[in-house]
Formats: C-alpha cells, structure tokens, sequence
C-alpha cells in the first residue's frame, strides 16, 4: 500500500507513513515483504516521491530487516501513542537505487 500526497513528502498526522505491509503468518521469512518493498519504492519515486518514511515497532526485527534491506536510514525514535513503553521507529527509505538484492524465484526463495 502506498500513501502519498502529491508533491509533497507530508504525511497527514494521523498517517504513520507513506508505506505500509504485512505477511501472512504462514508464509514468513521468505523475502516476500523485502521484494515487494523494493519493487514499490520506483513506483514511488514515479509519483514525485524522493524518499518515503515507514515505520514499526522497534521489537519488530522482521520488519526492521525488510525495511534496511531497502536502503532505510532510521531517523527517530518515539514512544508509540497509548503505549509508553513501546517505541515506534521512523525509517526514511530513498527511492532510487535501493538497496534490496532480493529477487524471488518460484518457490518463494531469493535467487542467489
């Protein structure tokens, strides 16, 4: 999902980023969300976007190798709204010559 205001890199406050994803619970650690991720990020810079922020939790380590994969550069650290205790991070990831390698064959696996 990609979330965008045209020409500009703001977000409306209620947005936590321009991208957003998830994987299945069966179907995890296959390079799924990496791939997709780096197939997004040009579809992105073809809409006048030259980086996009994406966000997680910062206990969510799948998430943060997806998004670092693709070249993010973590920005800030916040506590999430609600939840004190847990923090959100703030990756802005560029979108040209990223930084993912993955490409998937048929089976899922990254050809390599």
């Amino acid at each position: 999902m990609l979330r965008f205001r045209p020409g500009t890199e703001e977000l409306p406050p209620y947005t936590l980023g321009h991208i957003g994803y998830s994987v299945v619970s069966w179907k995890p650690r296959r390079g799924y969300a990496t791939a997709a991720l780096g197939l997004l990020l040009p579809i992105a810079q073809e809409e006048g976007l030259e980086r996009v922020l994406i966000t997680c939790k910062e206990t969510n380590v799948a998430s943060r190798r997806v998004i670092e994969a693709n070249g993010g550069v973590l920005d800030r650290v916040e506590p999430m709204e609600g939840m004190p205790c847990e923090m959100r991070l703030f990756y802005w990831v560029p979108t040209a010559c990223n930084g993912s390698t993955a490409v998937l064959n048929g089976t899922g696996a990254p050809l390599g």
